[in-house]
């Protein structure tokens, strides 16, 4: 079998898509945010995440036939998504998950300074095991001070949910004292 790579797609082709899907022109703008925020653009991710928001009913057809779309709830499209994406994470080498577990905790993004404070393994370690997640395609940097953050929302919550209870506390608890 041959792999094809699909490339992410901007947040105006993800509402092209998310349109084509369900038959209308366009999308709400806060909608298609919170589409292109959760799925980092990933075209198999908006697919999942359309049919998922259908079944859902946070997507419906109203009686003249048009789409309405409510809220979308946090762990909506991480419940259907999240089992192929962990499926990617756990084949990943453990030092890779390890990081990827202390990276989730900090949420929206973190600097290598702060990542390293809590880590309990030698930095440049730490400094290959970030550019080997990057290379995945699971991290991305951004900014002049170098911070990182997970290339789709949907990582992220994927490795936060199916960590344990304890173990997530232990994480906030030395990440709030760095």
């Amino acid at each position: 079998a041959t792999q094809m790579p699909l490339k992410n797609l901007p947040q105006e082709e993800v509402g092209y898509l998310a349109s084509s899907m369900l038959g209308e022109r366009s999308i709400p703008p806060d909608a298609l945010q919170t589409l292109f925020r959760e799925t980092g653009g990933q075209p198999l991710f908006v697919v999942e995440a359309i049919r998922t928001l259908v079944n859902a009913d946070v997507v419906r057809q109203n009686i003249s036939g048009d789409w309405q779309w409510g809220e979308f709830p946090e762990t909506l499209l991480s419940d259907d998504i999240s089992e192929l994406l962990y499926r990617r994470i756990t084949a990943l080498p453990a030092v890779q998950r390890q990081v990827m577990e202390y990276a989730c905790v900090f949420f929206n993004d973190f600097s290598f300074e702060l990542l390293a404070a809590v880590w309990r393994g030698d930095e440049f370690e730490l400094l290959d095991v970030l550019d080997e997640l990057i290379v995945e395609g699971l991290l991305i940097t951004y900014g002049y001070e170098e911070r990182y953050r997970f290339s789709q929302g949907l990582y992220r919550q994927a490795v936060y949910h199916r960590m344990q209870d304890a173990r997530r506390r232990l994480l906030h608890r030395e990440i709030g004292g760095a």
